[in-house]
């Protein structure tokens, strides 16, 4: 999306991911159209709190950016036991959403 802000436009995207700082990068939703500002998330924790809090919005906004949540989620995860990770997965979804949280994993083994 092309931004213009103080006269100036610039390409920005809805929701990018910064592999160097493993952050998250979301347009701050709730602040438009007057106000434009990108939030980084650092950890899956807080991306699930972007998400739920509105700082995003849209289908396809809220799919990119909770699967890069799910990506900083595997990367904090200690271990290699596919199973736990499952669970791990699952704990966390079940407390930041009110839907089923074993809809989030169905694909998963």
């Amino acid at each position: 999306m092309n931004v213009t802000v103080r006269g100036r436009t610039q390409h920005h995207r809805t929701v990018a991911f910064d592999r160097a700082s493993n952050a998250v990068l979301l347009i701050e939703q709730r602040l438009l159209p007057h106000e434009f500002k990108i939030v980084a998330t650092k950890n899956f924790h807080e991306t699930a709190a972007a998400i739920r809090d509105m700082i995003v919005r849209g289908a396809g906004a809220i799919g990119a950016t909770a699967a890069y949540g799910l990506a900083q989620g595997a990367l904090a995860f200690q271990g290699r036991d596919l199973p736990k990770f499952r669970r791990h997965v699952e704990a966390f979804i079940g407390r930041s959403s009110p839907r089923d949280p074993r809809q989030w994993t169905r694909s998963m083994p």
